[in-house]
């Protein structure tokens, strides 16, 4: 995940720098622990990257407390549409609101402007998302429903044509039961893995088991289908987006880019 870095640093050196070790020795020692502390500081400031910091833990979300609040939520980067292998790290924090059904049952509701930044690499539609609802048990810590929909901004080959289409997605996942992806194959000029679940006839089926909410945590994975339409073709796979954790607190504002990753600045 990390970048690598090559840099150089220069300390310019001022006139309190070139006073005799003889006369302050205790000075000039102390000067060069801090050039070294400094140059410590920043080095692990930039390793790897920015984007690799890791902050101090955030609480879990207690789905005990059923007091509607802000919370913080964050999930899997999802896969990358011009490779075969998913992005495996977690996305920065967003802000969320919870709240509580008439069945006692936790409504976790995630902006719509928030999936269409996690999704920005498959070119969403501003403004066509609708909120990812997600309904938990408290008590066991199932995941009823996970859902959201709206319009990627895709293109299409129909045979020597590359036609711009608007494909509506839909997400419907769950814990209830497990389900994955066949193997590749490609309709419309795109790699497509198929979804699947335990008896399809889908070829090399790969099912991934549903982790109930984990309240020690704050981690989940539901599992569930993404249905893509647009005119007469329909397309079904694996749903991004499954795995989150969930916070107490928020990431601020509620802007997608504010984010309890960002680093800190270095002490002064």
């Amino acid at each position: 995940m990390g970048h690598g870095y090559a840099f150089q640093m220069h300390f310019r050196r001022s006139p309190s720098d070139t006073i005799s070790t003889a006369m302050e020795p205790n000075r000039v020692r102390s000067s060069g622990l801090r050039k070294f502390w400094v140059l410590g500081v920043l080095l692990l400031w930039v390793q790897g990257g920015l984007g690799s910091w890791e902050p101090v833990a955030a609480e879990p979300l207690k789905l005990s407390d059923r007091e509607a609040r802000s919370v913080g939520a964050r999930f899997e980067e999802p896969f990358d549409p011009d490779g075969d292998q998913p992005r495996r790290g977690m996305s920065r924090v967003y802000q969320a609101s919870l709240s509580f059904d008439s069945k006692g049952h936790a409504v976790i509701s995630v902006p719509g402007r928030v999936v269409e930044d996690l999704l920005k690499d498959s070119h969403p539609k501003a403004g066509s998302f609708s909120d990812f609802v997600w309904i938990i048990d408290p008590k066991t810590g199932e995941v009823a429903s996970a859902h959201v929909s709206g319009i990627l901004e895709q293109h299409a080959k129909i045979g020597f044509i590359d036609k711009a289409i608007d494909a509506k997605i839909d997400i419907q996942m769950s814990t209830r039961a497990a389900g994955g992806e066949g193997s590749v194959t490609k309709r419309f000029g795109r790699k497509i893995r198929p979804y699947c679940e335990a008896g399809s006839k889908v070829a090399d089926c790969e099912l991934i088991q549903p982790i109930p909410y984990d309240p020690a945590t704050g981690k989940v994975l539901a599992v569930g289908a993404l249905t893509a339409s647009a005119a007469f073709v329909k397309v079904v796979t694996l749903a991004p987006l499954g795995r989150a954790e969930f916070s107490e607190g928020s990431a601020g504002a509620g802007d997608p880019e504010s984010s309890s990753n960002a680093p800190s600045s270095p002490p002064s």
